[in-house]
């Protein structure tokens, strides 16, 4: 079950949460009438997980948005402006060692 949470009040979805004793879903965006809850909220109306599924990818189209308009406008980034990960955490997340290992193995 899928409850929208620009079409139900807070009361209301407390109350399916309450009559479901198998699996629930709640989804939400900023585009409807309903408040977005916070995992405390939904968590005090009985959901034990909540997904934030958007929430990399929205922030990361909004880091890039930003990143590419300051090189633009400037010609020029400085790791130092805290717009982009340092060289070294880059590195570090598409595990550079591992393939410079494998370069090593088979070049």
């Amino acid at each position: 079950m899928t409850i929208k949470a620009d079409s139900l009040a807070k009361k209301t979805i407390h109350k399916v949460r309450e009559s479901n004793d198998t699996f629930a879903t709640h989804e939400h965006g900023d585009r409807g009438k309903t408040p977005i809850f916070n995992a405390t909220d939904l968590g005090e109306l009985g959901y034990g997980i909540v997904l934030y599924a958007n929430v990399a990818l929205q922030g990361a189209v909004a880091g890039m948005q930003k990143a590419l308009t300051v090189l633009r406008d400037e010609k020029e980034f400085q790791e130092s402006s805290g717009l982009v990960a340092t060289f070294a955490e880059r590195q570090l997340l598409v595990n550079k060692p591992e393939w410079d290992a494998l370069e090593k193995r088979y070049t």
